[in-house]
Order: C-alpha cells, then sequence, then structure tokens
C-alpha cells in the first residue's frame, strides 16, 4: 500500500471522528506511554501527508486510538472504517424514518432514488 494511501485514511480517520491531529497524540498518550513508543504531532502530520509511514505498531496503537480496523488504516480492506458515529446516526435515521406517514415515507425515498442517481461515481 502507497504511504499516501495509508496518511488518506488516517486522515479519513481522523476527520470522521471531528478531531484534530494534536487531540488524537493527546488521546494516544497513555497507549504510548505503557507501549514505550512516541508520537509527536509533526510525526502525526508527516503520516497524514504521506511524507512517513507509520510501522505496524504504530498503526495498531492509531486504529485503538481512532476505533478503526487497523487492516483497513495500512490499507489492507477496502471496506470504510466503522466508527460509532455511524452506528448512532443509522439508529437517529430509522428512528425519524419510523415517525413518517407513508406519503412521507415515500417522498423521502424519492429524493434519496433522484440523489443516487444524480451520482458521477
Amino acid at each position: 500500500m502507497p504511504i499516501t494511501e495509508i496518511g488518506k485514511r488516517l486522515k479519513k480517520a481522523i476527520q470522521a471522528k471531528g478531531l484534530m491531529q494534536i487531540q488524537v497524540v493527546e488521546m494516544a498518550a497513555p497507549l504510548l506511554e505503557t507501549r514505550g513508543m512516541k508520537l509527536s504531532p509533526s510525526k502525526l502530520s508527516q503520516y497524514v501527508t504521506g511524507k512517513s509511514t507509520p510501522d505496524s505498531d504504530m498503526i495498531e496503537l492509531l486504529a485503538e486510538v481512532l476505533d478503526v480496523n487497523p487492516a483497513w488504516l495500512a490499507g489492507f480492506e477496502k471496506e470504510k472504517p466503522t466508527l460509532p458515529e455511524e452506528d448512532e446516526l443509522d439508529e437517529e435515521l430509522v428512528r425519524m424514518l419510523m415517525e413518517l406517514s407513508a406519503e412521507e415515507t415515500a417522498k423521502v425515498l424519492a429524493f434519496v432514488q433522484g440523489l443516487l442517481a444524480g451520482r458521477k461515481d
């Protein structure tokens, strides 16, 4: 996996959690200390920009901090990271849809189908 792909996935996972890189370093501090590892904000930035690549131990640690699959972060899986927020969003979406009338549900379905039909990817 190219270094830049790991950086892109790392950036995506950080953004999905709504964090800044310094917050990731701070969250990682207890694990880093326990495992005898070091991570500076500048080193994390190098990982994210693709200027450097984390070793397997660092990938494991960052995946743990970001609550993503280490294999995904390392580029071995094509799936998106599984984040708790996605589960919460799914539950909220289902709850809201259950409150809609049949006519409102049909409108939502038609709208989503229109959005998907208009995609270029």
